[in-house]
């Protein structure tokens, strides 16, 4: 049975850590186009999975991996959707701006205990979730895995590490896991193995952050360029006409995960 240890977002935000640049980094974000003023404001986390005579068999389970800067929160609207759509979600925060990549895989990986094997088991990611996935399911390989949506990852880096990564401020304020996934060849992106499971990718072409002009190669979403998130092997690929953060609001696009989630492909006549 998995299960979701639940540590409030907001209690990783308010460590000390987090609290002298807490300002600093809501400006940034917000000119980077990483945050949206529309972006959800709530989210329930859910119970164990239902076990009743009338529904012997568990259901799917799905877990969600939100990006760098970010939390649960900012995967409210496909959360709910997902659970209106018979799926039990789990959206665990973890701390993306202090801790190194392993240290980030410790930390999911405690939250989660095992799942049983007639469970079908999903991902959904956001930007370097869907790395920290990648990393996830070849530390445990899970059995029961069926397919993955990735919402702007950077499966080949973002240049924006390779720019601006040697700035004191820039590495004091995204910290260490942010450090490796730049776009050179030695990083972190280009030494993952190919995947073996089913895989969507959705794909940003309107930026919102300016530097994006200047820094990623085109298009690209402010944040991420299309060409970044190309995965081999991916079942499906489809580009969508929204900022980095704001498409996890999109009812469209959502509507994309779930039927990826469904049918291993997406809905070309949507």
């Amino acid at each position: 049975m998995l299960e979701f240890q639940e540590e409030a977002w907001y209690d990783t935000l308010e460590s000390p850590k987090y609290s002298g640049s807490s300002l600093l980094v809501s400006c940034f974000l917000r000119v980077a186009g990483m945050v949206s003023p529309t972006a959800p404001i709530n989210i329930t986390v859910t119970g164990e999975p239902s076990s009743s005579p009338e529904h012997p068999t568990p259901k799917p389970a799905a877990i969600l991996l939100h990006g760098l800067a970010s939390h649960p929160i900012a995967m409210g609207c496909i959360k709910r959707r997902m659970v209106q759509n018979g799926f039990d979600v789990f959206a665990p925060a973890y701390p993306s701006m202090t801790a190194t990549v392993d240290q980030i895989l410790d930390v999911i990986q405690s939250r989660l205990a095992p799942i049983p094997a007639t469970a079908p088991l999903y991902f959904v990611t956001h930007s370097m979730g869907g790395l920290i996935a990648r990393l996830l399911i070849e530390r445990l390989n899970p059995p029961n895995l069926a397919r993955v949506v990735m919402l702007a990852p950077p499966n080949h880096g973002t240049e924006y590490v390779d720019r601006f990564g040697h700035w004191a401020l820039f590495r004091v304020i995204f910290g260490p896991a942010t450090l490796e996934v730049g776009a050179a060849p030695h990083s972190l992106p280009h030494r993952l193995p190919p995947p073996t499971f089913e895989s969507g990718i959705i794909a940003g072409c309107r930026a919102l952050n300016p530097l994006s002009y200047w820094v990623l190669p085109k298009p690209n979403d402010g944040i991420v360029s299309v060409e970044s998130t190309h995965l081999d092997g991916m079942a499906d690929h489809i580009i969508v006409p929204y900022p980095h953060r704001v498409m996890l609001s999109v009812p469209a696009v959502i509507d994309q995960v779930v039927h990826f989630l469904r049918f291993q492909i997406y809905d070309w006549v949507a």
